[in-house]
């Protein structure tokens, strides 16, 4: 069963709002279910970036630390050197039929 059965995508936070409500945390002290609802954002997404601010303890530049970014890139396995080498590779492969014999 679909957990989203109208296939509709969340749209990508706003870093202008996940700033403003990590500021609002961390220096005023306002609770995280509060800046939750004031600044229309994902508590989740707002805790993650929380606990990157206080690891880091650079509170100064917010804009910097609590930016959105992609957690994805992270999953990336060849650099894009390297994968454009690979499929050039494919590609010329490909083009000698590599792997095809006669009889298939």
């Amino acid at each position: 069963m679909l957990r989203n059965s109208n296939r509709i995508k969340k749209s990508k936070p706003n870093a202008d709002n996940i700033t403003a409500a990590a500021e609002a945390v961390l220096k005023d002290g306002v609770p995280v279910r509060t800046a939750v609802r004031q600044f229309g954002v994902s508590r989740t997404t707002l805790q993650r970036h929380i606990a990157f601010c206080r690891k880091t303890n650079n509170f100064e530049n917010m804009e910097l630390n609590c930016a959105y970014y992609k957690r994805c890139v992270v999953w990336t396995v060849l650099s894009k050197d390297e994968d454009s080498v690979l499929i050039q590779y494919f590609i010329i492969a490909c083009s000698m039929h590599f792997g095809l014999s006669k009889k298939s």
